[in-house]
């Protein structure tokens, strides 16, 4: 037995690695062709700026674009690519007679199947250490445009008055992705009933962890209004202090800031830190939808499992039949499946509740792969 699983699983790596290669080689050139000129006009900046050969440079921005975009990609389809890989090896198995040959000899077809399927199981599950470890890594890479090639992160120009969890308002002229600083800051504090009680303006501003967390405020203008005094003033008095450095209490964070400004971001972020932001006062609007992305991303790789269920009995056949008629079959429902999953996990996780919508794909899939599965004849 250990001989046939060797085979089996060499056959099935191969046709896999060929599947990843070519799809994602396919999105590259079609993307690269769509977008050379944005690669071309970087290398050309990278080359007058830094020196060194323009195609030298095109080719790092190439890679260093696309591999991050493609750790995604793998995220995504692994299910896909595994099941399509299953498909191709069991295919070629029941054209040659050999799927006949290990039932002749006593061999059962879930037999047969149970290599592939245990891989299968660990390659989809290897999306999960991507999305945690890796992804969030190079996050600002991810969420770079062709336009912002010539630049090593994507940051922000400005913030225009972002509120934190006080009502406070927050704007800067620009905000560094990469270490999560804060430049030209300008912050509006204001009272239970919204009126302004001081203006802070700061350089620039680090992230820091003390307490409860807070902004910690560079090069310092405090801008306060007293109030008449009715005996000896008429007017409010505008009282400026200035100081070398501020700590400004607060619950929006680098992360919520990211989270505010860009949806994507959210949904790039590991489960130890969406946990954190569930619990954030400043991100309670987001709540449903980090309930939903965490749910998701455990249950997405079970309804990659459950697809590939789907399409095992299509080729464990005990005679001949046409490939490609079962190969249609398998493609029209592993896709459908997967996409119905897809749809249902984004939209109702909007709508309804975020578990109840992350798990009913899983649900729905269960009884089916195991009412196909028992269709099998072994």
């Amino acid at each position: 037995m250990r001989i046939l699983d060797r085979y089996i699983l060499k056959q099935f790596f191969l046709n896999f690695v060929i599947l990843l290669v070519v799809f994602g080689c396919i999105f590259v050139v079609i993307d690269l062709l769509l977008n050379a000129d944005h690669f071309i006009e970087a290398a050309d900046r990278h080359a007058q700026r830094d020196g060194g050969q323009q195609w030298t440079w095109v080719l790092w921005l190439i890679f260093d674009f696309y591999w991050p975009v493609m750790c995604l990609w793998y995220m995504f389809f692994s299910g896909l690519l595994v099941t399509a890989a299953m498909g191709f090896t069991f295919a070629a198995m029941a054209k040659t007679g050999e799927l006949i040959g290990t039932l002749t000899g006593g061999i059962s077809m879930f037999r047969v199947a149970a290599p592939v399927l245990v891989i299968g199981c660990l390659l989809n599950a290897f999306s999960l250490p991507i999305g945690e470890f890796l992804i969030p890594s190079v996050i600002d890479k991810v969420g770079r445009t062709h336009r912002d090639l010539e630049k090593e992160v994507k940051a922000y120009n400005w913030l225009y008055f972002m509120p934190d969890d006080q009502g406070n308002l927050i704007s800067c002229r620009q905000f560094n992705v990469t270490n999560g600083t804060l430049e030209g800051l300008m912050i509006v504090e204001r009272n239970a009933k919204g009126e302004t009680t001081r203006q802070i303006n700061a350089s620039d501003a680090t992230w820091d962890e003390t307490g409860n967390g807070g902004w910690k405020l560079n090069k310092v203008e405090l801008i306060g209004v007293r109030p008449p005094d009715s005996e000896t003033e008429s007017t409010p008095t505008v009282i400026t202090n200035h100081l070398d450095s501020y700590f400004f209490p607060t619950k929006l964070s680098p992360e919520i800031i990211q989270v505010q400004m860009s949806a994507l971001h959210l949904r790039l972020l590991p489960l130890s830190q969406l946990e954190t932001l569930a619990g954030n006062p400043s991100a309670e609007k987001y709540h449903m939808t980090i309930q939903s992305i965490m749910n998701s991303r455990i249950s997405f790789l079970v309804v990659h499992l459950l697809v590939m269920l789907m399409a095992l009995p299509f080729f464990m056949l005990r005679e001949q039949r046409n490939m490609m008629t079962q190969a249609a079959k398998v493609a029209g429902l592993t896709l459908g499946a997967w996409a119905a999953a897809v749809l249902i996990m984004q939209v109702g996780g909007q709508q309804f509740n975020p578990v109840a919508a992350a798990w009913l794909p899983v649900v729905i899939y269960l009884p089916l792969s195991s009412t196909l599965l028992l269709w099998t004849k072994t």
